[in-house]
């Protein structure tokens, strides 16, 4: 009898043995809550900057698909030529070339500009690969890109506010755009196709900066911290023909008379 009841207290824990192992569970548990809760905590930061890259990065992929497809057309690529008289005719005053409808006008704040990068929606609609496109501001401090369904009216260009808008970034604080200046190699504030200096002519490359401020949701734990984007966008079409460059085309030349110039 005494033999079993000393084999049994010898088989018990003593209180200090379960205060230890009550320590060393709560302790493992508390580890555990911490390592769960860091896992968790970095999953919700790797979503929040995906989400704020994701945006900002489709926004940058359609300014620089439009900037790319920035396009010139003059009166000269639309074959034009003054009607030549007939012999002993007396010429005709040379008409006025047709006004061209296309354009890049890039400003510090904004930009509007012909481009080839209209995506036609439908097969029985009047439009075409090129448009009108501008970047800006709204009242509400958002980057807006507006477009036409396409570049062929004069009337297009001078009411904008008819364009088909789409807001790409909210709460901006701040936009640049900058064009390459390739006589001073250097970045300037303004390019406009319809000036003396850059007639008929794209900038080699341009320059956007923006920060903005994430639109999404900030918690006690995540603060929203603005977003600085910088990228230059290199145009495809940045070089054009001038008027004086093209090359007179030739009259089919008479019975015994060599080719005569157009004009001539």
């Amino acid at each position: 009898m005494e033999q079993s009841i000393k084999h049994s207290s010898s088989a018990g824990f003593s209180l200090l043995e379960v205060l230890l192992v009550t320590v060393l569970l709560s302790f493992l548990a508390y580890t555990t809550f911490i390592q769960v809760r860091s896992s968790v905590n970095a999953k919700e930061a790797i979503d929040l900057k995906t989400e704020m890259l994701q945006e900002s990065r489709a926004a940058i992929a359609m300014l620089d698909r439009d900037i790319r497809s920035a396009t010139i057309l003059t009166a000269d690529d639309t074959i034009w030529e003054p009607i030549q008289p007939k012999p002993g005719e007396t010429p005709l005053p040379i008409p006025p070339k047709p006004l061209p409808v296309t354009i890049f006008n890039g400003k510090s704040d904004n930009i509007f500009f012909a481009a080839r990068s209209h995506q036609r929606m439908s097969a029985d609609v009047p439009e075409n690969e090129q448009h009108f496109v501008t970047y800006q501001l709204n009242s509400e401090k958002a980057l807006v890109r507006a477009e036409t369904a396409r570049a062929v009216n004069l009337k297009d260009r001078a009411d904008p506010g008819n364009f088909k808008q789409i807001v790409l970034l909210k709460n901006i604080k701040s936009l640049v755009f900058s064009y390459w200046n390739a006589k001073s190699e250097k970045w300037v504030d303004r390019w406009d196709s319809e000036s003396s200096e850059t007639q008929d002519q794209l900038p080699p490359a341009v320059k956007v900066e923006i920060e903005y401020l994430p639109d999404v949701e900030a918690s006690g734990r995540r603060k929203i911290e603005p977003i600085k984007i910088a990228t230059s966008v290199r145009l495809t079409e940045s070089v054009f023909k001038l008027p004086a460059q093209i090359t007179p085309t030739p009259k089919p030349a008479a019975a015994g008379q060599g080719a005569t110039p157009v004009g001539q």
